[in-house]
């Protein structure tokens, strides 16, 4: 084989090594240094945030003669081929230095990345209740270690914590999205995995029933449902702040009623709760 030869035939397995690395999720660099010198970083890429493996600068061969130009290339070659396996290496998969160039691309495809699973948006429970949710990764080495990314100035949502298994407790205490928060999995050997994750905080959802009668005889005079909020009254709501609503009737949606018909009563309901969907019908009838 000439040294032409060897240069084409390394040459030829960069194609599938960069193939490799767009598959799993890896991104090359820009700048001066020609694909190729950076395929090591792009290695790095998949699994490191912040990649630092070395960059090869492309050698200028332009007036060099065919016989050097294509030795100089083969030593660029086996430059970046041993950055791109010591990057391999890096990401648990092993890679002797033995292993031919055109063997890379299967061995890029065999790193675990680690990696959040989780959603980019995660509903973490209703104003007044018990925080719920559980961020997950896989790949890596298990256990996972948890946390929020050191920069973020903004606080998770009113009462909410965030512990280093993943998981968010406390009492929800605000509503709405808290969008832009970064968050950061570590596995055993110090790898780590971020992703930008918005938190939703739901509205309490309430219902509500009727003290005494929903059935009037018509006598002229005004009638009002006695309606009182159910979660509000076993006491689940204690310690926080009022749940204020309205309630009106029928479709000139008033809050008295004295004409014999059938009424629907329309609970309104604002701030940090909204009515049930399951919601059974509230009504009143005044008959003769």
């Amino acid at each position: 084989m000439t040294i032409t030869e060897k240069w084409q035939l390394m040459m030829s397995s960069f194609a599938d090594i960069k193939s490799a690395i767009y598959e799993k999720g890896g991104t090359l660099p820009s700048g001066g240094y020609g694909e190729y010198g950076g395929y090591a970083w792009g290695v790095q890429s998949i699994y490191e945030p912040r990649p630092n493996a070395a960059q090869i600068l492309y050698p200028d061969t332009a007036d060099m003669p065919e016989a050097e130009r294509a030795q100089t290339l083969v030593a660029f070659c086996t430059d970046v081929k041993a950055e791109i396996r010591r990057a391999i290496v890096g990401g648990g998969v092993e890679c002797g230095e033995d292993v031919p160039l055109s063997e890379y691309g299967d061995k890029i495809r065999q790193i675990d990345v680690l990696r959040i699973t989780s959603g980019s948006d995660v509903t973490i429970g209703e104003y007044g209740t018990p925080a719920t949710g559980q961020l997950t990764a896989e790949g890596g080495t298990p256990p996972y270690k948890w946390s929020i990314f050191k920069n973020m100035s903004d606080p998770l949502p009113y009462g909410v914590e965030f512990s280093e298994d993943g998981t968010f407790t406390g009492t929800v205490k605000s509503v709405g999205l808290y969008s832009g928060r970064v968050f950061v999995v570590t596995d055993a050997n110090g790898k780590t995995a971020r992703k930008t994750i918005s938190l939703f905080c739901e509205q309490r959802q309430l219902h509500f029933d009727v003290h005494g009668e929903t059935r009037f005889k018509y006598d002229g005079q005004p009638h009002k449902l006695d309606v009182y909020c159910v979660e509000a009254a076993n006491g689940e709501l204690a310690g926080l702040d009022e749940v204020n609503f309205t309630v009106v009737y029928g479709v000139e949606r008033a809050q008295e009623v004295t004409e014999k018909a059938q009424y629907a009563a329309n609970i309104n309901v604002w701030g940090n709760y909204q009515v049930a969907k399951d919601q059974k019908e509230l009504s009143i009838s005044i008959t003769n």
